[in-house]
């Protein structure tokens, strides 16, 4: 059984299965999925991508199963835990949307769902009337890392391509807890 103790000392802010809060965080949105078997043995809640860095670093050496969950929803259970000795990293906290008005591009946290993006860009388009749009998923629930990384199929699909084709950069964690920036100059066959 892993030591949370430990991880405790890198992470913010740590749920295990006693704590209060636990049970809102530890199941998936697919209840078929939702068996306590599945549930992680601690949730991790970083402050930043360094912090998800240094999680997984902890982790990796140790052999403790990882997934991570952006807060939205996941009809095939990706973000469910791997039972007691795994650990989830929500990434929930992270939902800074922010428009450069100057080239029209979105920055987009990881932890961002649809309707609060959309609400983000409501009314920032041409005129008070018009608001911007990125293609995105169905309903205000959908998350956008989950989307982005699924492809991101949704009404806007026909007209404007799926949502990693307007994708012009992201950070990510390797597995190997590297951070990196990938874009078209910077690692771009990531």
């Amino acid at each position: 059984m892993p030591n949370w103790d430990d991880l405790k000392k890198i992470v913010p802010t740590l749920m295990q299965q006693s704590d209060k809060g636990f049970s809102k965080y530890a199941p998936p949105s697919n209840a078929a999925y939702s068996s306590d078997l599945i549930f992680p043995g601690a949730i991790a809640f970083p402050e930043d991508e360094e912090n998800v860095s240094r999680i997984i670093d902890w982790a990796k050496p140790q052999g403790i199963p990882v997934v991570l969950r952006c807060g939205g929803h996941n009809y095939a259970g990706y973000s469910a835990g791997r039972g007691a000795g795994s650990l989830m990293i929500h990434l929930g906290g992270f939902k800074k949307v922010q428009l450069n008005v100057a080239d029209g591009k979105v920055t987009i946290g990881a932890g961002c769902l649809n309707g609060e993006i959309l609400s983000a860009l409501k009314g920032k388009g041409p005129s008070p009337e018009v608001s911007l749009a990125i293609p995105s998923g169905r309903c205000p629930t959908v998350g956008i890392s989950g989307y982005v990384l699924g492809g991101g199929i949704g009404f806007h699909t026909r007209r404007f391509g799926m949502g990693v084709d307007s994708l012009v950069g992201t950070k990510i964690v390797t597995a190997d807890g590297k951070l990196l920036n990938c874009n078209k100059s910077e690692n771009s066959d990531l």
